[in-house]
């Protein structure tokens, strides 16, 4: 197999209205100062923390993401994992070019990967399929993902 590599941004990025911000704050304010009105002052101020981190998540930029598929294994902005080290793989049916990666354990550990026009997927899934298992029903998103996904962030 050639290796392939390319670039992409790390995720497609929303752009958010002042509304979203608006809402973010009048939500977390007025949970804030409810927990604060029935003596919970340190719930007040986890939720407060919480909405200013979605705050600044949601204005950060996405970086510019280096993928390469080889014979040896996968690398994700320098970052290598060997074919032995990946636990699962699948093709996402939903999104047509998604490959899905099951890196380890844990609710972080799935990565999405846009695979670039021109790929045959056919002869990609068919090399994964004698390196490594294909999981698909195994690897379902994270509440977490999809929750992030929903919002925007």
């Amino acid at each position: 197999m050639e290796p392939i590599s390319w670039q992409e941004l790390e995720y497609t990025p929303k752009e958010k209205k002042p509304d979203f911000y608006w809402a973010l704050g009048i939500i977390a304010v007025a949970l804030g100062v409810s927990a604060f009105v029935y003596s919970n002052p340190i719930l007040g101020i986890l939720i407060l923390v919480g909405a200013f981190s979605i705050a600044i998540i949601s204005l950060r930029k996405p970086r510019m993401m280096t993928y390469e598929i080889s014979e040896r294994g996968i690398s994700i902005n320098g970052e290598f994992f060997s074919y032995r080290s990946i636990e699962a793989f699948y093709f996402d049916r939903k999104y047509y070019g998604h490959l899905v990666l099951r890196l380890g354990k844990g609710a972080f550990a799935t990565e999405t990967i846009n695979l670039p026009e021109g790929v045959d997927i056919d002869e990609l899934h068919n090399f994964f399929e004698e390196v490594m298992p294909e999981k698909e029903t195994e690897m379902i998103e994270t509440p977490f993902h999809l929750l992030f996904e929903r919002i925007g962030i």
